[in-house]
């Protein structure tokens, strides 16, 4: 096939030449080049160039022959899917470690929670201990309240050391 330029007249010459192409058809006389499937560089007269894979247009010289693009070697084929499977092992390397990491990084979350949610628990026990302790100290008798107090004290104090966060 022709690369054809954006000229109506060079349009027109290499239509001509594939139709040219087509009716000799390879092996009744078009060049070598167009047998094996390589690339001619046609230059006309006025300096217009064509690109195709048969012969010249009438009025113009083939310049160059570009060989078409020959099948990898085998130790090419072998090379290059030495290569993929490499690129392959290694991302699926990636892959793993970055599933790990992200395991990693979920358990720690989760510990996190888990911890989070035992401290709500415990807080939410001393605060019930440090009701009852209020309601046991407004209920007492007289000979008792110095007791309780200290009693209130203490659980006061651990709450607020277990629960409020430091300043």
């Amino acid at each position: 096939m022709f690369a054809a330029p954006l000229r109506p007249r060079a349009r027109a010459a290499t239509a001509a030449a594939i139709l040219f192409g087509a009716l000799l058809g390879p092996g009744s006389g078009g060049t070598l080049a167009a047998d094996n499937g390589a690339v001619q560089r046609c230059e006309m007269a006025d300096g217009k160039v064509t690109y195709g894979n048969g012969p010249c247009p009438e009025g113009s010289q083939a310049v160059r022959s570009l060989p078409s693009d020959a099948a990898p070697s085998v130790a090419d084929r072998k090379a290059a899917q030495e290569r993929t499977l490499k690129a392959k092992r290694v991302l699926e390397a990636q892959e793993r470690v970055e599933q790990s990491m992200q395991q990693k990084a979920q358990r720690a979350k989760s510990a996190l929670d888990n911890k989070a949610q035992a401290v709500a628990r415990d807080c939410g026990r001393l605060s019930l201990k440090v009701r009852f302790a209020r309601e046991d100290l407004d209920r007492a008798a007289l000979g008792k309240r110095p007791e309780l107090e200290r009693k209130l004290a203490r659980v006061q104090e651990n709450y607020e050391k277990s629960c409020k966060s430091p300043p």
